[in-house]
């Protein structure tokens, strides 16, 4: 089965939270777990790579915390992804690093960047304000 990490899925609700707060208030992450039933210890190694990304802010004291760097509406699912993933590679022979195990007899590559650009394209046509504003039983089917 083909499935999105515990890390991204934690890190796009993450986003979700702030985006809610946005402009109003930063949140501590202890507040973000709360408010989505987020496992705390993870979170602050996910929004180490939100702030590499310069997805999210932070600020230290009585009124710090966590903030979006941009409006929800410029920040893309797509964006927090490759935050923390890296990029839209599906399977290993498609990273830079790695070299396919059948080598030059291999037919699969077309079809897997044609599956890597189709998410890569999906996650980028959706932001944060677009993901705020579904209703939660069309998220369900998308």
């Amino acid at each position: 089965m083909f499935q999105i990490s515990a890390k991204t899925e934690y890190g796009l609700q993450l986003m979700l939270v702030l985006a809610e707060n946005h402009g109003k208030r930063r949140l501590s992450l202890r507040q973000a777990a709360q408010e989505r039933n987020l496992p705390y210890r993870f979170l602050s190694e996910i929004v180490a790579s939100l702030k590499a990304a310069k997805l999210v802010d932070s600020k230290e004291g009585a009124s710090g915390g966590y903030q979006l760097t941009r409006v929800p509406s410029k920040i893309t699912a797509g964006d927090v992804v490759e935050a923390i993933e890296g990029d839209f590679s599906i399977v290993r022979c498609q990273q830079e690093d790695h070299t396919c195990p059948v080598g030059e007899q291999c037919n699969l590559p077309p079809l897997w960047n044609k599956v890597s650009e189709r998410l890569q394209h999906t996650f980028h046509a959706l932001t944060l304000a677009e993901l705020l504003h579904q209703p939660k039983k069309a998220l369900a089917r998308v």
